[in-house]
């Protein structure tokens, strides 16, 4: 040992253990002499500058390459690895902006929910502001400039805060996570953390100016004595032009979605115009049942098991926050309209102990104040539905995994493939002469090969081409294998005998490839939904299209597809033909062999994978256990998801908080109420039940709405895209542990505001002492 070089550059290569020796020594060492299966080239500029020459050095490569007749592929390592990392990347940056999205909202809510109290709270002082001369734009600008503060400051923290966050977020993610070669490292620009100060400024501020305008509109004399805004002619005008105008709205969203076959138009569609149309009925005084009706509409809408999205061209994220908004809005608006319904026709039945009225006196003021109640019920129900649907899909991917395996394997049960690319020679007969036949299913049937090529595929007719794995699978494989499919064409020609032939099973479109050489089979991805893999720059194709298969050196074939595959993962990735087509048409050197191995029950599967890369370490063979690279997966996702949760847990609080906030002002507000209770023979005791019980009642309509609504909507994706593939359960312990820490945070955290409540004397309170 001559030295111990730094796990950087050179010696991080793959970030694999690497021993470096002298090129003659080394072919001298392993009987190789004048032999070279790996050269390295370092292109012109610096680490990140260099990858900008990478075309032209890789076109130049395989030219000369091709000219000398080499036995050599070119793979632009530094290029494919920046472009995974920007993959990757995006994929995380998109899968933080849907959660987010929620976690925004709940924010949005509770700002209006803190203004709207802080203004029924000043109301006489705004009044008085009025009546000695302020003008309406006057309390706008008073309102505005205080709310710009806060947003100012509060940005400012939110913008730092996030920050630590991210380091954090990383930090785990890069420790719990699998994700390859990519080093995952914590930076940020400070561009980005400006333009997050800004973007929450502006939308805190815009959110307030509409809170403020709101404020303005007050009636001076009303104001002064506290009394509640009555409604007018000129108000029920204003509610039924904002209930036209959005049935309108609705209506164009919906015919747009339906013309050019998009989700993003479809989805929200209908359910904004019959929310139009429930508005336009309550200025007609029938608001309860208008808007429960059009919510029931909504619901069912989004819920029904039929695909709204257009897997093509719709970005699936906006269309994921646009379906959690209607759903939680929808469970809404049933609940703040109706609970007060249930609840009186509970209290009536109710016994008239000393009970009675703490409970009624706690429901009255949710129920009156729909609101207000509303938009703090929101911010639990957003922000517990994003976690509840994250906890049902770990549940489902948990309790589907022997199932998915079993599907994804194929009936194999391990994977070998050569790092040189090429046929290892004679390898059957070297397998024969070190291994049983008692190690396979089936004896010697059950090892099956595959001469796989790394290829170009487009549509026949198309002028956009994908990267794809072409695989030239031998007979053992078309007999053997269990993979499934989601479509197949009816018949095929045979072309050793020219009749056409039915097609009625998976097997008889298996042999198909065997007996017509022009038919391909592909895996799910190329016909839309695929199976936790991103969808983006895939083929999309059905059976009866034609593709045309090429390499870099001109090489092509065309081929009709004949069947897609159910599965679509690293072992089931791409286009599949008879090997004699890839061994054909396509050069050996650009080929190289992988072998699949059907074990039986009995065999140790990780004693037989150390022997085989003993037995062919000539030829660098690796090994690959099927499923404990799909359990590796599985825990990746699963880490993720957990991330996902914990992420979600600081909306949580900041809703927690929120409903603390809001208790705390609602004392504020409402001391004369408390004062006039306590006067009347409430004791402290029966105050702190009113308000603990209002904050219990809160709590359960948005845990209950979030948690219930992420279930059935799990359950619709299930059905939609699942479930052929796995398992549904709901993961009761999980669930039932999460309502029960957000609700006991929620109580906990109200209960000092609460107890404070209680501790008001009469006399204080009435005065209105702060």
């Amino acid at each position: 040992m001559a030295d111990i070089v730094r796990d950087e550059g050179t010696a991080s290569y793959e970030r694999r253990a690497i021993l470096f020796m002298d090129l003659r020594s080394a072919q001298s060492a392993f009987n190789e002499n004048g032999s070279i299966n790996l050269i390295r080239v370092s292109n012109v500029g610096g680490v990140v500058e260099g990858v900008a020459v990478s075309d032209q050095v890789t076109q130049d490569l395989r030219l000369s390459i091709a000219s000398h007749h080499l036995a050599l592929r070119v793979q632009d390592a530094k290029a494919s690895g920046i472009a995974q990392a920007v993959q990757i990347g995006r994929a995380a940056t998109e899968l933080f902006l849907v959660m987010g999205a929620f976690g925004i909202l709940a924010g949005i809510l509770l700002i209006v929910n803190i203004f709207v109290m802080l203004a029924e709270e000043r109301k006489p002082e705004l009044g008085i502001a009025r009546a000695v001369g302020f003008l309406r734009r006057d309390l706008l600008t008073a309102f505005a400039l205080e709310g710009t503060f806060y947003a100012i400051v509060a940005a400012a923290l939110g913008a730092l805060a996030g920050l630590g966050l991210g380091y954090v977020m990383i930090y785990f993610f890069d420790r719990l996570v699998p994700h390859g070669d990519v080093v995952v490292t914590f930076h940020f620009d400070p561009t980005s953390v400006i333009t997050a100060f800004v973007a929450g400024t502006a939308l805190t501020w815009v959110t307030i100016l509409l809170a403020s305008w709101r404020v303005s509109r007050l009636n001076i004399v009303r104001a002064i004595r506290d009394l509640p805004e009555p409604g007018t002619p000129e108000r029920s005008r204003d509610v039924l032009i904002a209930g036209i105008l959005t049935s309108l709205a609705g209506l164009v969203l919906t015919a747009w979605g339906f013309l050019t076959d998009t989700g993003i138009g479809k989805i929200p569609g209908p359910p904004v115009l019959a929310i139009g149309l429930g508005v336009a009925a309550a200025s007609r005084g029938w608001a309860r049942i208008a808007l429960t009706l059009a919510s029931v509409f909504n619901l069912a809408w989004i819920l029904t098991p039929v695909g709204l999205l257009n897997q093509r061209t719709d970005n699936v994220s906006v269309a994921f926050v646009m379906t959690g908004i209607i759903l939680v809005g929808s469970g809404i608006l049933i609940a703040v309209f109706n609970v007060s319904e249930v609840l009186r026709a509970l209290l009536r039945r109710a016994s008239r102990g000393a009970g009675r009225p703490v409970l009624t006196t706690a429901v009255s003021y949710p129920t009156e104040k729909r609101f207000r109640t509303g938009m703090t019920v929101a911010m639990f129900a957003l922000i517990l539905f994003m976690v509840t649907l994250i906890s049902m899909v770990q549940g489902l991917q948990a309790s589907s995994l022997d199932t998915f395996v079993r599907q994804q394997s194929g009936g194999y049960d391990v994977i070998a493939y050569t790092t040189s690319y090429g046929e290892i020679p004679n390898f059957r007969q070297m397998l024969q002469q070190n291994f049983s036949d008692r190690l396979f299913l089936g004896g010697w049937s059950g090892v099956s090969s595959a001469s796989v090529l790394p290829a170009k595929v487009q549509s026949v007719g198309g002028n956009r081409s994908y990267d794809y794995t072409l695989w030239g699978v031998d007979n053992f494989l078309l007999r053997s294998n269990g993979y499934g499919f989601t479509s197949f064409l009816p018949s095929y020609v045979n072309e050793s005998t020219g009749l056409r032939e039915d097609l009625t099973s998976r097997e008889s479109v298996w042999l198909s490839l065997r007996y017509n050489h022009s038919l391909a089979i592909v895996d799910r991805s190329a016909a839309g939904p695929n199976q936790f893999v991103p969808d983006e720059s895939r083929l999309r194709v059905v059976p009866g299209d034609r593709i045309r298969a090429l390499d870099g050196a001109g090489h092509t074939v065309d081929l009709t597809i004949v069947g897609v595959l159910e599965q679509a993962l690293q072992f089931t990735s791409g286009v599949f033909v008879d090997q004699d087509v890839v061994r054909a048409v396509f050069p050996a050197q650009e080929r190289y062999t992988a072998y699949f191995f059907q074990m039986d029950p009995t065999a140790d599967v990780g004693a037989f994978r150390a022997d085989l890369e003993r037995v062919f370490f000539p030829y660098g063979l690796q090994t690959i256990d099927i499923r404990e690279e799909i359990g590796r997966a599985f825990d990746a996702s699963q880490q993720v998801l957990t991330l996902m949760e914990a992420y979600l847990g600081i909306g949580l609080l900041v809703g927690i908080a929120g409903l603390a906030v809001i208790t705390l002002r609602a004392v504020v507000e409402r001391r004369t109420q408390i004062g006039a209770l306590r006067a009347i023979g409430f004791t402290r005791r029966m105050v702190l039940y009113v308000f603990l019980l209002e904050i219990a009642l809160i709590a359960v309509l948005g845990v209950g709405i979030g948690v219930a609504l992420g279930i059935v909507f799990a359950y619709k994706v299930y059905l939609v895209y699942f479930a052929d593939i796995v398992v549904f359960s709901i993961p009761w312990t999980r669930l039932l542990l999460i309502v029960g820490v957000a609700s006991i945070a929620a109580i906990a955290s109200t209960a000092q505001p609460a107890i404070r409540a209680s501790r008001i004397p009469p006399a204080e309170a009435l005065r209105y002492i702060e």
